[in-house]
């Protein structure tokens, strides 16, 4: 990659984020001018811990960081059968993972 190619996706990713900014600034005004500081407000942020937790686990967090380097190590070697079962066995334990967590949340809730 040279530079030019770095700073165009720094720079698109930048804006991305920019503009997630933008739309959480957004949904705090609108949560704050709609439901004030009521219990609902209250509720409402409760509710949203789940997918954030979930999220940052996910898309920014450990598990992002786990998965990231064994598949480019895979990818590099070339062998399309490893990194299929890897993969495969990554997603499936995944899978199971939030199949549980969604069973205890539907069954404390």
């Amino acid at each position: 990659m040279n530079n030019r190619h770095i700073a165009k996706s720094a720079f698109y990713m930048s804006m991305v984020t920019f503009t997630s900014r933008l739309f959480g600034l957004a949904r705090e005004w609108l949560r704050g001018y709609l439901l004030g500081t009521t219990s609902g407000s209250d509720a409402f942020t409760i509710a949203f811990m789940f997918p954030n937790l979930l999220r940052r686990l996910v898309g920014e967090g450990a598990l992002t960081a786990a998965f990231i380097p064994v598949f480019s190590d895979y990818l590099s070697k070339g062998n399309k059968d490893e990194l299929d079962e890897f993969v495969k066995s990554f997603f499936t334990v995944l899978l199971l993972f939030l199949i549980v967590l969604v069973a205890l949340v539907l069954f404390f809730a």
